[in-house]
């Protein structure tokens, strides 16, 4: 339910600024290096002990993404968007991206130039019945007009996000049920590339 009204709220606010306004479209696609990883978790096992865990670590893993997004130019510069699509968010956690984008281009938006840009949102899982996550990006690119009011936008992104995975419980050789679940977080840092065309 909240995701539905998560959704509808960010959809509603794009339509009633869009109204008179230049509407654009892009697709994006690229692929996310995650550089860090923190794990916290407290649960219960079976017999009744305590596990309280809290560690990092550094190991890289690729996810892709690719999406497509809406938007509305709210001045001469300044761009807001919706995006959805798919994108891997975490080590073995895939979702569709629902986020709400904000690009300023630097200089003459008709000319080769730099852009930057801020995003948020969420991250609904596979069988879309729960959130998997939550996600901001702070990136920058550089745009080149093709003509015709075609861009093409190379894109470089620092990305952080906050999931909540299943825990496997390794001395009952079990998954943690939500009855002897405290919490499970991990939170994660990963670079973002990624090109688009924005028409």
């Amino acid at each position: 339910m909240r995701l539905r009204l998560f959704i509808a709220l960010i959809f509603s606010c794009l339509c009633c600024l869009s109204r008179g306004q230049e509407i654009t479209w892009s697709v994006e696609w690229g692929t996310a290096a995650t550089f860090y990883t923190h794990h916290d978790y407290q649960y219960t096992t079976l017999d009744g002990h305590h596990i309280d865990e809290h560690y990092y670590d550094t190991q890289t893993h690729l996810h892709g993404l690719m999406t497509a997004r809406v938007g509305i130019q709210a001045s001469r510069r300044l761009n807001l968007s919706l995006g959805t699509g798919w994108q891997g968010l975490q080590r073995e956690i895939r979702c569709m991206p629902v986020s709400l984008r904000a690009t300023l281009d630097l200089g003459d938006p008709q000319k080769n130039g730099m852009l930057t840009f801020l995003e948020g949102g969420i991250g609904i899982t596979e069988d879309f019945k729960e959130k998997a996550g939550d996600f901001a990006k702070l990136g920058m690119g550089y745009r080149i007009p093709l003509g015709y009011g075609v861009q093409l936008r190379f894109l470089a992104a620092l990305q952080a996000s906050l999931c909540h995975p299943q825990l496997f419980d390794i001395y009952d050789n079990i998954t943690v049920d939500d009855n002897h679940l405290e919490y499970s977080d991990r939170s994660a840092g990963a670079v973002v590339i990624s090109m688009a065309l924005e028409f």
